[in-house]
């Protein structure tokens, strides 16, 4: 706990300013959480004299993953961004692509090498676009032919349900393969506990060759190997990515800054900040505002899904139903139109309750069915996306309804408000 002193010096007293802004970007920086700052007047009564009081503390959820995950990122040798990019991806993973993953007994979490591969070059893309260095050393062992020649893909194509074709098919599966070698023989080797013991085991295979085309489904990234993660670690991830990511970009940024420092450029903080996102909310949005703008030139209606209004080109939006900043997900299922003065002035970036959910629920649904489901194209990403990103029922492995993914929409939406305490936004009434 601490408090910050603001105003006049006493006679023959230095004080510089500090502001609790600064204290919350620092602990931001070293791990910990604010727990609660509050102005209060002086008791002395002495004019311009004013406090702030602080209370940080070490982030704890009583299984001891947090305190693990800190000495990790603050304090484990690094001579690269390694260590910290497999952090951030599994935390990736477990936060929105907890379908994907199997339960291995009590102890460990299975996820596909592929996966973890796979949103490593997303990580790392645009990093490696702006010249960020990424290392003090010479090199990064997996940013090979294949890695380069995808240049002109952008970061947000590398995801589960997404398909490569001709020689981009062939380089994906290449920079995967040097990436998953790199994972297992590097961060998962020497990221371990204190005995020595590697905390995600990870086991290597060889995916079979392809010729022309590569489904970036679940049999596909299975097929590059697995990685590992204890229980404690995973079910923090899946509770706490909130909290925990901050601290990983911003010891992210820490590193880039160190090895910059070292190069004659000039170190800009903004486009390091720019590409340590992990999206483009705008650009995940264009395949759904394309299959609407399609539906009204053919003359088939597109209606708000909060309000039932009838919608053209100039009120269009495109909705996340639970909201970009809150939980970056692109999956089509959480793309849904909406009235423009709803989305823009309305709900913005509010949790929606459950009741608005319930009211748009045959409006959603619908959307679903007419727009994603019944074109051919597009169906398999739909799916491929939902059973990957949402909590749903494994059904024997047949394919879920659109009932079940709505119910899913729900229980995310319950758990996103339950982790974070949000806010919620209760729709539109009539």
């Amino acid at each position: 706990m601490m408090s910050l002193r603001h105003g006049p010096a006493d006679l023959g007293r230095v004080l510089h300013p500090v502001d609790a802004a600064e204290v919350e970007r620092l602990a931001a920086q070293h791990g910990l959480q604010v727990l609660w700052v509050r102005d209060e007047p002086d008791q002395l009564g002495r004019p311009g004299v004013s406090w702030t009081v602080v209370v940080l503390a070490l982030p704890d959820d009583s299984t001891g993953a947090l305190p693990l995950l800190r000495g990790i990122i603050l304090n484990d040798r690094k001579s690269t961004t390694y260590k910290l990019a497999l952090l951030r991806v599994l935390a990736r993973i477990a936060d929105g692509y907890a379908g994907m993953a199997e339960m291995e007994g009590d102890d460990y979490v299975r996820i596909p090498l592929g996966l973890v591969a796979l949103f490593w070059l997303r990580a790392y893309k645009p990093l490696l676009a702006r010249s960020l260095p990424q290392t003090g050393m010479k090199g990064l062992g997996f940013v090979g032919p294949e890695f380069r020649a995808l240049s002109h893909v952008a970061p947000m194509e590398f995801r589960p349900g997404a398909v490569f074709v001709g020689e981009d098919a062939v380089n994906l599966r290449g920079a995967l393969v040097r990436a998953a070698s790199v994972i297992q023989t590097m961060p998962a080797t020497y990221t371990t506990f204190a005995d020595g013991r590697p905390i995600f085991p990870t086991e290597r295979a060889t995916p079979a060759r392809l010729e022309s085309r590569l489904e970036l489904d679940a049999p596909t990234l299975w097929s590059f190997g697995v990685v590992r993660v204890p229980m404690h670690l995973w079910l923090a991830w899946r509770r706490l990515s909130v909290w925990i990511e901050p601290v990983l970009v911003s010891e992210w940024l820490a590193m880039i800054r160190s090895y910059a420092s070292k190069q004659p450029a000039p170190f800009d903080t903004d486009a390091a900040l720019s590409a340590l996102s992990w999206g483009d909310p705008d650009r995940s949005t264009k395949m759904a505002r394309d299959l609407a703008v399609a539906r009204l030139d053919q003359g088939k209606p597109v209606y708000c899904v909060w309000s039932g209004r009838t919608l053209d080109e100039g009120t269009l939006d495109i909705d996340h139903c639970l909201p970009w900043s809150l939980w970056p997900c692109e999956g089509l299922w959480n793309l849904m139109p909406a009235h423009r003065a709803i989305n823009q002035h309305q709900k913005r970036d509010l949790l929606v309750s459950a009741g608005a959910l319930r009211r748009a629920e045959d409006r959603i649904i619908g959307w679903w069915d007419e727009t994603y489901v019944a074109d051919t194209a597009v169906q398999r990403r739909f799916w491929t996306e939902a059973q990957a990103t949402l909590p749903l029922m494994d059904n024997a492995g047949e394919t879920p309804s659109l009932d079940d993914v709505f119910a899913a929409v729900d229980l995310q939406r319950m758990r996103l408000r339950a982790d974070q305490q949000l806010k919620e936004w209760d729709g539109v009434r009539a």
